[in-house]
């Protein structure tokens, strides 16, 4: 497994105590809409089984969705 501590902003580290998280970007037509963000306190507290991140990936497909037809 690849750390990416180094990748992450000083700035972050500073208002957040999450040891584990992950992020999926929400994106229409190469704008950024916004985010779906997770954390935990600790390190690889945030596992997800592949059925979970089956209905994130759906949850956020859906948000993007409500957005093309509203445009």
């Amino acid at each position: 497994m690849r750390t990416i501590k180094k990748d992450i902003p000083d700035w972050y580290r500073k208002i957040s105590k999450a040891g584990s998280f992950f992020v999926f970007p929400l994106i229409l037509r190469q704008r950024p809409l916004g985010l779906i963000y997770a954390d935990h306190q600790t390190p690889q507290g945030v596992a997800l089984t592949s059925k979970q991140l089956n209905l994130i990936k759906t949850l956020r497909n859906q948000i993007i969705l409500v957005f093309k037809t509203r445009m």
